[in-house]
C-alpha cells in the first residue's frame, strides 16, 4: 500500500480544498484530484481516463506526492530548454511601462484587515521561525493557524469615521485628484 492510499485526514481536506476552489489554479487543482481518486483506490489507468489525461501524468503526480505530499503538487520542477533571453533591464522597462500603482482607501475595510491579519502572522510566526524548506515554512503556518482558530479574537477598528474621512481627503488632496 503506498502512501497515495493512505492520504492522512488532513491531507484529504486540503486536497478537497485545492480541487473543489474556485481560486485554485486548474492545474493543481487537477493534481489534487489525482490524489484524491488514488487514495480512494481507483488504478492509474482509470484516473487517467476519468481526468482525460496520460498515465505518466498520474504517476508523475503520485510520486511527487510520496516524496513531498501537497507542497509537492504546488509547483514544477525546473525543466530543460533554452535559457531565458530577458535581462533584468529589460523586465526593468516592462514593469515599469505597465505597472501604475494607486491608492487603496482607508475605507477598503476588508482589504485592511485583510492586510492586517497577514502583518500578524508575519510579525508572530514567520519572522520568529527558521524554514529550511517550504514544506517546513507551510507547515509553520498551517500549525500557527490551527492554534489560533482555537481561541480567535476579533479585529477591531481603532478610528472613527471622520478620522478615516479626513484621511482619505488629505490623499485625494496629495495624489490630485478631485473626486
Amino acid at each position: 500500500m503506498t502512501s497515495t492510499a493512505r492520504t492522512c485526514s488532513g491531507s484529504r481536506i486540503r486536497l478537497s480544498f485545492l480541487a473543489a476552489s474556485g481560486k485554485t489554479p486548474q492545474k493543481i487543482a487537477l493534481r489534487a484530484r489525482i490524489i484524491l481518486l488514488a487514495a480512494d483506490g481507483t488504478a492509474n489507468h482509470a484516473i487517467a481516463g476519468q481526468l482525460g489525461i496520460s498515465r505518466p501524468t498520474v504517476l508523475l503526480w503520485r510520486d511527487r506526492f510520496e516524496a513531498f505530499g501537497v507542497p509537492g503538487l504546488m509547483k514544477e520542477r525546473k525543466r530543460s530548454g533554452r535559457p531565458s533571453v530577458r535581462t533584468p533591464e529589460k523586465v526593468k522597462q516592462v514593469v515599469e511601462a505597465t505597472i501604475h500603482f494607486h491608492f487603496t482607501p482607508t475605507s477598503s475595510s476588508w482589504l485592511n484587515m485583510v492586510e492586517r491579519w497577514f502583518g500578524e502572522i508575519t510579525r508572530k510566526r514567520i519572522r520568529r521561525g527558521v524554514f529550511h524548506s517550504v514544506p517546513e515554512l507551510i507547515a509553520a503556518i498551517e500549525t500557527y493557524l490551527a492554534h489560533n482558530n482555537e481561541n480567535p479574537k476579533i479585529f477591531t477598528w481603532t478610528k472613527d469615521a471622520d478620522t478615516i474621512l479626513a484621511k482619505i481627503q488629505r490623499c485625494k488632496a496629495s495624489a490630485g485628484t478631485a473626486h
